[in-house]
């Protein structure tokens, strides 16, 4: 019987002009999961090495915050800039909570982030 688990917090962002400031001020701090030129945009995903959505959020937002202000005016004209919180369906438990704190989501705010939700079906054999 498969569990309800929330996996991680997989940051995405899309910019017009070149990613890799960013990338390499946040260095070991985060896993790059996507870095690449698509369609006139530059497209970034990362994660972090924690499994606690408030500690995750706590460490995107001083990463942002401790950008250069190069990176940090790079980082304000991305065209996206998405927390997307991964969760795994499942069978049980009958209720799942994911709490995120008032802090966490004003730190976000504060950056300029959007929250999204992805929920994977119990079905997909990709997760």
């Amino acid at each position: 019987m498969a569990n309800i688990e929330f996996l991680n917090i997989d940051l995405d962002i899309v910019s017009k002009n070149d990613l890799a400031p960013i990338i390499e001020e946040f260095g070991d701090q985060v896993c790059v999961l996507n870095n690449e030129w698509s369609n006139g945009n530059y497209y970034a995903s990362f994660e972090t090495g924690y499994t606690e959505e408030n500690k995750i959020i706590e460490t995107y937002v001083a990463l942002v915050n401790d950008l250069s202000p190069d990176a940090g005016k790079l980082w304000n004209e991305c065209i996206l800039r998405e927390f997307n919180f991964g969760y795994n369906c499942g069978e049980t438990p009958h209720a799942f909570r994911s709490k995120v704190s008032s802090k966490s989501v004003k730190g976000l705010s504060e950056i300029g982030g959007s929250i999204v939700v992805t929920i994977y079906s119990i079905n997909d054999k990709n997760t």
